[in-house]
């Protein structure tokens, strides 16, 4: 469970200030979900159009969010952890707010079906794995220490996009 000082750190408020504003930690980890959630889908808005062609508009989209969960490594940490602690009421809109992120990835997906560029897939599903690749380099650091946020997008990037497209990968390793 995560310290108040934790909470307040994330929402980038001083503890004193925090509680003459809010009256439970529920409030407090609402507030720092909707704050992290306004500052990502801004950036991921700013840098997608309708128009933008699919694998543009994922790519950009994901080192975007990549971005995000960098920067904001050990605040992703906090509010996972505290996710469940969440009242029913909270977390629902929490997750309401994880689902319009999501929907940023599932719409150019669609797109790319639509156009022909990716095979029939679930974009929803699709939208969920891609936020969760950008989530693993903020939540599994000591299995990623060896990687740079560079070589990690890379090799996410690609990831998705064979995945999208069908194409099969190189295969098992033998020997």
């Amino acid at each position: 469970s995560a310290t108040m000082r934790e909470i307040a750190d994330a929402a980038c408020l001083h503890v004193p200030t925090m509680y003459q504003h809010l009256t439970s930690k529920d409030e407090v980890l609402e507030l720092v979900y909707m704050q992290a959630m306004e500052r990502i889908a801004a950036g991921m808005d700013a840098s997608a159009t309708e128009t933008q062609d699919p694998v543009a508009a994922l790519i950009e989209a994901f080192s975007m969010l990549l971005a995000s969960s960098d920067e904001y490594r050990r605040d992703i940490g906090v509010l996972n952890r505290e996710f469940k602690s969440l009242q029913p009421d909270a977390r629902r809109r929490v997750i309401a707010m994880y689902r319009e992120m999501i929907q940023r990835f599932g719409d150019p997906v669609a797109r790319g079906i639509h156009h022909g560029q990716f095979r029939e897939t679930d974009p929803f599903l699709v939208g969920n794995y891609i936020e969760m690749m950008a989530d693993i380099w903020a939540l599994r650091p000591f299995f990623l220490a060896g990687y740079s946020l560079e070589e990690y997008r890379r090799v996410s990037i690609e990831f998705m996009l064979y995945g999208l497209a069908g194409r099969p990968g190189p295969g098992p390793r033998t020997g």
